[in-house]
């Protein structure tokens, strides 16, 4: 978008279209293609282009190309003193800002070593068995307890944090953007298993926890424009109605259907998870009632956030896992 002093007549659309097709002129060594399919393979680069026009008449282009895998910080940086004309040049302009936009892309995608260099694994790489590899697994103890509880199954269960255990929720973009990912520790809630095929609960996320592995990163998710932890200490996910497939049953995993509402920054959102629930015994013989489930979130149509870089299609959704171990309350 153009910032600043707008000329009379001025059309956003066409002034929209004339500098993307001055920028794909001024990007001579690369193509216009009408569509693109992006595998995990593949590496991208994006890029912004911030022009401002002054009351005078001057153009100036600033921008920064942006890795893949890292939507905050730029890989590099066009300042709008070193690239400035008047205003019936801004064709040149933005051709020049292609150029030297394409050669920097060119130089991070090359670069040996690089952050955004693809590494494949040679053809030569040998596959290996975990008893090759020396892991094999030892024998079972004697005394080993059952995997399996017997007796009646608990129905009500709890989850608290484990700091011995992994993070019970994690989430992500799709592809090609599956590289922005993080999870969330402070997990805490309840599931009760009713008669039948239902079941009842709801669980608390407490979005300090929330991180993607970037001290940077975290503090823009918990800040003013994303979680706004200071507000809003909590996120929900809160069961209506619950299907347990077949009914739980000691060490069966049962398929689950769940409608439920998440709740975020004071906005509630109906969400459909699938997943399992698996009863069983952990390694010191204890119950425990594994949860497995995944659900979708429309951050930008529901909360106005948009992810990293890269198609609609993708940054404008995050999917959820939850993978966590209950225990009977």
């Amino acid at each position: 978008d153009l910032a600043g002093t707008a000329p009379a007549g001025f059309s956003p659309e066409a002034f929209q279209g004339e500098a993307r097709r001055a920028l794909a002129a001024g990007m001579a060594s690369f193509s216009t293609v009408p569509e693109v399919s992006l595998d995990r393979g593949d590496r991208s680069i994006y890029v912004d282009v911030y022009p401002y026009r002054s009351a005078e008449g001057w153009l100036n282009l600033s921008g920064a190309a942006f890795s893949q895998f890292h939507c905050h910080d730029p890989r590099w940086e066009l300042s709008g003193e070193d690239l400035a004309g008047r205003w019936e040049d801004r064709e040149a302009l933005f051709a020049e800002a292609g150029r030297r936009f394409a050669a920097e892309i060119a130089s991070i995608l090359g670069e040996p070593g690089g952050i955004d260099q693809f590494r494949p694994v040679a053809a030569s790489t040998p596959v290996l068995n975990w008893e090759a590899l020396d892991l094999a697994l030892p024998p079972a103890p004697p005394n080993a307890p059952p995997a399996i509880g017997t007796g009646e199954l608990p129905r009500a269960w709890s989850l608290v944090p484990d700091v011995a255990e992994a993070a019970p929720v994690s989430f992500r973009f799709p592809a090609p953007l599956d590289s922005y990912s993080g999870d969330a520790a402070g997990a805490t809630g309840a599931l009760t298993l009713t008669e039948g095929e239902s079941f009842s609960g709801e669980f608390t996320v407490e979005t300090s926890t929330v991180t993607m592995g970037e001290s940077d990163l975290d503090g823009y998710m918990h800040g003013s424009q994303v979680l706004r932890i200071a507000e809003f200490p909590q996120a929900t996910f809160r069961i209506g109605s619950a299907v347990a497939i077949g009914g739980v049953e000691w060490g069966k995993s049962t398929p689950i259907t769940v409608e439920a509402i998440y709740g975020m920054i004071g906005v509630d959102t109906p969400v459909t998870a699938v997943g399992t629930l698996t009863p069983d015994l952990d390694p010191s013989g204890e119950p425990r009632l594994r949860i497995e489930a995944t659900f979708e979130v429309p951050i930008y149509e529901r909360y106005g956030i948009r992810g990293p870089d890269g198609p609609d299609e993708a940054r404008n959704r995050l999917l959820f896992t939850i993978s966590a171990n209950l225990r009977p309350a």
